[in-house]
């Protein structure tokens, strides 16, 4: 018998020891659920895919083979952004916008009072 999911959900009824007849097909129904969970999830969607800039954003695409797929491409599309009105973060350097986009333009923190910057530049004094 063919996966409900992902289309649908399941339904199941419960079985009781002694009262019900199990039949094979019964754990079948829930095996073939659990295996188009995991195709649809793909292998290991909880981990990063360590995207990259030089990677390919799909931003014409609303279907993908699978969550992990879906998921790669919107980190390598986070990556590769090049909006120049956002501050980004990346390897642990802050990438600023220019001061006539009328955002922030570099972020410091220190434990000492500022000194220098420019416009658009916010500091952050810790104690």
């Amino acid at each position: 018998m063919a996966a409900s999911y992902p289309s649908s959900t399941a339904n199941f009824t419960t079985k009781q020891n002694i009262v019900d007849i199990i039949d094979a097909a019964h754990p079948n129904v829930v095996q073939d659920e659990i295996v188009a969970i995991e195709s649809t999830l793909g292998v290991n969607p909880n981990l990063s895919t360590t995207p990259s800039a030089a990677g390919s954003f799909v931003s014409t695409s609303t279907s993908f083979a699978s969550v992990s797929a879906r998921l790669a491409n919107i980190e390598t599309g986070i990556v590769a952004d090049t909006h120049t009105q956002y501050v980004k973060k990346e390897n642990g350097v802050v990438t600023t916008a220019s001061t006539s986009s009328g955002v922030v333009r570099n972020i410091y923190t220190s434990t000492s009072n500022p000194t220098g910057g420019i416009d658009g530049d916010v500091w952050l004094k810790y104690v």
